[in-house]
C-alpha cells in the first residue's frame, strides 16, 4: 500500500483503499513481517483515519501492547496483498478477503515516533507511553524466546 506523506494544495487528507484479510495482531510474529504485507488501521485523526503498513517490529509490538494494556480495538489490522496485481494463492480458501477504503489522515504514523505522538500525545486514547514502553519489552523477550527455542 502506498501512504502519502507529502503535502497536497488546501488538503489534510487523501484517500485509502486496502484489500486484505483482517487479521487478529496477537497471531502475528516479527518474522511474519519479512513475509508478508500488514497495513493497520487506526483512530480518526485530523481528516482522515491513521493509515499505516507494519514494517518495523517495534510498531506491531506497540499496536500489540496498546491492545494488552488497554483491553482496546484502536487498530484494525489486514494482511494486505499489497499494490497493483493479487497474487490469487494468496487468498485465503475460506473465510473472505475484504476492501476497506476511506479517508487517510495526512499525520498518519509512518514510524513508531508517529504511533507515540498519534496516540500517547494527541489522541482521545490518551494511552501511556511508560505503560507501553514497559509492555513492548515484553513482546521483545518473548521474540527472542521463540528464536532461541528454534535453534
Amino acid at each position: 500500500m502506498k501512504i502519502r506523506n507529502g503535502f497536497v494544495s488546501n488538503s489534510s487528507s487523501s484517500s485509502f483503499v486496502i484489500f486484505g484479510i483482517e487479521t487478529n495482531i496477537k497471531n502475528i510474529t516479527h518474522k511474519m513481517l519479512k513475509d508478508n504485507n500488514y497495513t493497520a488501521i487506526g483512530e480518526y485523526i485530523g481528516e482522515g483515519y491513521d493509515v499505516f503498513d507494519i514494517d518495523e517490529p517495534e510498531m506491531l509490538d506497540f499496536i500489540k501492547a496498546c491492545e494488552n494494556l488497554y483491553n482496546d480495538n484502536t487498530f484494525t489490522v489486514y494482511q494486505s496483498f499489497g499494490e497493483g496485481t493479487i497474487d490469487l494463492s494468496k487468498l485465503p480458501k475460506t473465510g473472505m478477503a475484504e476492501v476497506r477504503g476511506g479517508e487517510t489522515a495526512q499525520g498518519s504514523s509512518y514510524d513508531l515516533n508517529c504511533l507515540f505522538e498519534n496516540y500517547c500525545y494527541g489522541s482521545s486514547s490518551g494511552f501511556n507511553k511508560k505503560d507501553i514502553l514497559k509492555e513492548m519489552d515484553k513482546f521483545k523477550r518473548k521474540e527472542k524466546i521463540i528464536k532461541i527455542e528454534k535453534k
